[in-house]
């Protein structure tokens, strides 16, 4: 479940950093071409672009 940002937010940044919580084994969270740190059921990806006007944001994963 995706955290931070909230869905539909206005941001006045030029990168953001999506953080969120998942149950099972994480492996790796990629989030926008950038990779995630995984810690527990936790992670966070940092950094992540942003460009002016709405973006969309891709958190993918691999499970153990």
């Amino acid at each position: 479940m995706l955290e931070q940002p909230a869905a539909n937010a206005v941001l006045g940044v030029a990168q953001v950093s999506v953080s969120g919580v998942y149950e099972g084994e994480l492996v790796s969270v990629p989030c926008n071409d950038r990779e995630g740190v995984v810690f527990g059921s936790r992670f966070v990806v940092e950094d992540v672009p942003l460009v002016e006007g709405q973006n969309h944001l891709v958190v993918g994963r691999t499970v153990s």
